[in-house]
C-alpha cells in the first residue's frame, strides 16, 4: 500500500496498523506451538513412564505392590496442613464479617 502512494498518511497508518496485527498474530503462533509442543514431549513423558510402570508390575506382579502407599506420609502430612490454612488462618468468630467487608463498599 505505501508502495501505491507513500504520501498518504492514513494508508501509512494502516499499513502499520496492519503490520502490527500481523506481528502479533505470528507470535501468537509461535507461542501456540512452543506451547504445543512441551505439551507434547510432556504427554510422550508420562506414556514412557506409564509404559515402564506396567512393565514392572508385568514382572513382578501386581500383588507385589499391594501394601505400597499411594501417598507418601510427609506428602499427606502437607497436604493436611494445607487443608486445614483454606479457611484462612484467623480462628474461629475472630475474623472479619461479611458485613464488615460490606461497609468497606458502601
Amino acid at each position: 500500500m505505501i508502495a501505491i502512494d507513500p504520501d498518504n498518511s492514513d494508508l501509512v497508518s494502516l499499513g502499520d496498523e496492519v503490520g502490527g496485527h500481523l506481528i502479533r498474530m505470528m507470535e501468537a503462533c509461535s507461542f501456540q506451538d512452543i506451547t504445543g509442543q512441551r505439551v507434547t514431549k510432556v504427554v510422550k513423558t508420562l506414556k514412557f513412564i506409564e509404559d515402564r510402570v506396567s512393565a514392572i508390575i508385568a514382572i513382578w506382579g501386581a500383588s507385589s505392590f499391594e501394601n505400597i502407599p499411594i501417598v507418601h506420609p510427609e506428602i499427606a502430612a502437607e497436604a493436611e496442613t494445607e487443608q486445614a490454612l483454606l479457611n484462612g488462618p484467623q480462628l474461629a468468630n475472630e475474623g472479619i464479617s461479611q458485613d464488615d467487608i460490606d461497609s468497606l463498599f458502601d
